[in-house]
C-alpha cells in the first residue's frame, strides 16, 4: 500500500527502526546478564545458599523493568528464611540488592543507550514519561518508542533543511 515513489523512504525508516529495535534487545540482554553475573556472583561469593539460582531470576527478571527486582525478591528471601541462619543471610540479600540496584541505575541507561544512540538521560526520561503515559505497557515500551519518536524528529528536521523555505527560496505572498 506504500507509494512506489515513496518505498525507499518508507522502507528505509522501518529498516533502521529494525536495526535499532536489534540493538536495544542487545543491550537489554547485556544488562541482564551483568546484573545475573553481579547477584549471583556476589551472593556465591557471600556464600547465600541457592546464590546462582537467585542471580538467574534476576537477569532473566531485568529484562522487564522494575518486575525482575520483585520476582526476584521472593524467592531470594524464601532461600534465606530456610537457610537456618536467617539474619545473616538476609543481610548478605540486602547488601548485594542494594550494590547490584546503584551498579544497575549507573550501568543500564548507558548500556541501553548506547546500544541505540540515546543519551542515557533520555533513556530515564522516556521510561519515566511512558510509563506515567502508559503504566505498565510503557515500562516496556519506553525505549522502543522514544527510539521511534527520536527518528521521526531527525526525518523532520532533515526534510525541513531541505526544504525550500528554509532554504530561502521563493516565498508565497499572502
Amino acid at each position: 500500500l506504500v507509494p512506489p515513489a515513496r518505498r525507499d523512504d518508507a522502507f528505509g525508516f522501518l529498516r533502521e527502526y529494525d536495526l535499532l529495535l536489534g540493538r536495544f534487545v542487545r543491550g537489554t540482554l547485556t544488562q541482564a546478564g551483568l546484573v545475573a553475573v553481579v547477584t549471583g556472583g556476589g551472593l556465591a561469593i557471600l556464600g547465600f545458599p541457592g546464590a546462582l539460582l537467585v542471580g538467574v531470576i534476576m537477569g532473566l527478571g531485568n529484562v522487564v523493568p522494575y518486575f525482575g527486582m520483585v520476582l526476584t525478591i521472593i524467592p531470594a528471601v524464601v532461600l534465606a528464611l530456610v537457610s537456618g541462619a536467617i539474619v545473616p543471610n538476609l543481610l548478605k540479600l540486602v547488601a548485594v540488592f542494594a550494590v547490584e540496584q546503584v551498579m544497575e541505575a549507573i550501568t543500564g541507561p548507558r548500556i541501553v543507550g548506547k546500544a541505540v544512540g540515546l543519551n542515557p538521560v533520555w533513556v530515564m526520561v522516556a521510561v519515566a514519561l511512558f510509563s506515567v503515559m502508559l503504566g505498565f505497557v510503557g515500562l516496556l515500551l519506553a525505549v522502543p518508542l522514544a527510539i521511534l519518536v527520536r527518528m521521526v524528529i531527525e526525518r523532520g528536521l532533515a526534510r525541513y533543511r531541505a526544504s525550500e523555505y528554509y532554504a530561502g527560496g521563493p516565498q508565497a505572498t499572502p
